[in-house]
């Protein structure tokens, strides 16, 4: 399964317009993880028949997100091909101040791997719980797609309980 993430676009729909379309295809879900829902309908006005995933930001409003047609949720945790993703945007985690909340909240709903967004950074590594130093819990934030230097977006491959994930960098 192919999925791509996307987080924090924040009025600038173009770069995620152009990710979805070098990806057009073969793309089995899309995840948004927040603060600029309406850029997000708009870049999937196109792509109507691939299933997504929204999250609402702190920047995002629920008029918006009915104006725009999404309905946003503040957290998704759903399992994939053997996987278990916890999908946040990170501000009701704290993730600007570290990951420790994440992480507990990662391991409170048995999550393998856990999409975040909030701070533009993009992260992608492995940490193991406090409690259970054996289980291991991927951390992935595709960064900002909207107005940023790199524009960056996550691709991740779930395949029988196993998780590759790398950042894309869309052009224009």
């Amino acid at each position: 399964m192919k999925i791509l993430v996307f987080s924090d676009s924040h009025g600038d729909s173009a770069y995620m317009c152009a990710a979805l379309r070098a990806h057009r295809g073969d793309t089995d879900l899309v995840y948004y993880l927040g603060d600029g829902i309406r850029d997000f309908a708009d870049a999937m006005a196109d792509f109507p028949s691939t299933p997504h995933i929204v999250i609402s930001g702190n920047n995002d409003s629920a008029i918006a997100a009915v104006a725009a047609g999404m309905e946003p949720v503040s957290r998704d945790v759903r399992t994939l091909d053997g996987v278990r993703i916890l999908a946040v945007h990170g501000h009701s985690e704290r993730v600007k101040w570290g990951y420790d909340s994440l992480i507990c909240k990662a391991a409170e709903t048995g999550a393998d791997l856990v999409l975040f967004g909030h701070t533009h950074t993009p992260e992608n590594r492995c940490v193991t719980t406090p409690f259970e130093s054996e289980r291991r819990i991927h951390l992935f934030n595709p960064g900002a797609v909207g107005p940023s230097l790199a524009h960056t977006y996550g691709v991740i491959y779930v395949i029988s309980g196993k998780i590759s994930a790398d950042h894309g960098y869309a052009t224009l």
